[in-house]
């Protein structure tokens, strides 16, 4: 990570072709099919047994058992089977769970609750909207040397795993790409919402180099290429590249999607008023990369695909 001096340095020394952007990103419901859902049996001994739709059903044994009062090893979680759940039922389901258990334990009957589409939709939060605020420096070609990220997320009414998200978030904004000069910082604002939570695939921003290519005027893959990471190059987070996947599968894409061929066709498909014509299939072509599981590290490796 750079020196504050050395972000700035950059900023003003490439002051002719750097641009402050705001890019807003709203948040986004889950809607797996199957709603949250639980049910809790109370056995002898104060043992109870759980079936719930869950992502994380050790997570629900250890909530439970301390609603109850109870040693955890008495209280045994089990998922059959889940109609979807891209995150969202890793921990917005476990108060669901703890509230089911209390009247379980005191009535030493089984409860079962299940939400119907918009209790589940109101209570159990979204992916967190985002907020980004950046300044890029860059040359007149593309290639990126300086960049200033200030990130902003929607954590909602609590702490749930916003912080854990704006880590991924700040440990992928490098997307696959190398700035020599780069500043991340995040936040996380408090709000009156339904706590927002995990959901597949945060973190890897693509429209900086998008903005870039505009800004400069060249294809957005030609400023990609122009800015890709190498092998043995080091992240923002010095984290060295071995066996470095990006370079390599992006070659292989390209050649087996016969992409400069296809974009050549879109473009004589294109009218003078920039309307493409003729098929659907015709409209347009994009390859684009992400940085997860794209290298390996023998020891520690802070991109795991979500």
């Amino acid at each position: 990570m750079p020196t504050d001096w050395s972000v700035v340095t950059w900023m003003q020394r490439w002051r002719q072709q750097s641009t402050l952007w705001r890019a807003p990103s709203s948040g986004q419901e889950h809607f797996y099919l199957e709603t949250n859902n639980c049910c809790v049996i109370p056995l002898e001994n104060d043992e109870f047994t759980i079936y719930s739709s869950t992502q994380a059903p050790a997570k629900h044994q250890k909530y439970v058992a301390h609603v109850l009062g109870v040693p955890a090893h008495k209280v045994v979680s089990k998922t059959k089977r889940l109609g979807g759940g891209f995150g969202g039922k890793e921990t917005r389901s476990i108060f669901l769970h703890c509230a089911v258990a209390v009247p379980a334990h005191a009535l030493r009957r089984p409860v079962k609750l299940s939400l119907d589409r918009d209790e589940d939709m109101q209570m159990t939060g979204q992916r967190h909207a985002f907020m980004c605020r950046y300044k890029v420096g860059h040359t007149s070609e593309g290639r990126i040397t300086a960049l200033d990220y200030k990130l902003y997320n929607n954590a909602g009414n609590s702490w749930d795993l916003s912080a854990a998200i704006m880590d991924r978030c700040l440990l992928h904004c490098d997307n696959v790409y190398k700035v020599d000069n780069m500043r991340v910082a995040g936040r996380l604002c408090r709000t009156n919402q339904a706590s927002n939570t995990a959901f597949r695939g945060f973190g890897g921003p693509q429209m900086t180099v998008e903005q870039v290519a505009r800004a400069v005027g060249r294809p957005v893959h030609e400023v990609r290429e122009l800015n890709m990471y190498q092998e043995g190059d080091v992240t923002h987070f010095k984290q060295v590249l071995e066996v470095f996947r990006a370079p390599t599968c992006w070659k292989e894409v390209k050649a087996s999607s016969q992409y400069e061929e296809r974009m050549k066709q879109a473009r004589v498909a294109t009218n003078s008023n920039g309307v493409l014509q003729g098929y659907l299939d015709d409209r347009g072509h994009s390859v684009v990369e992400s940085s997860a599981l794209l290298c390996q590290m023998p020891q520690f490796d802070p991109r795991p695909a979500l």
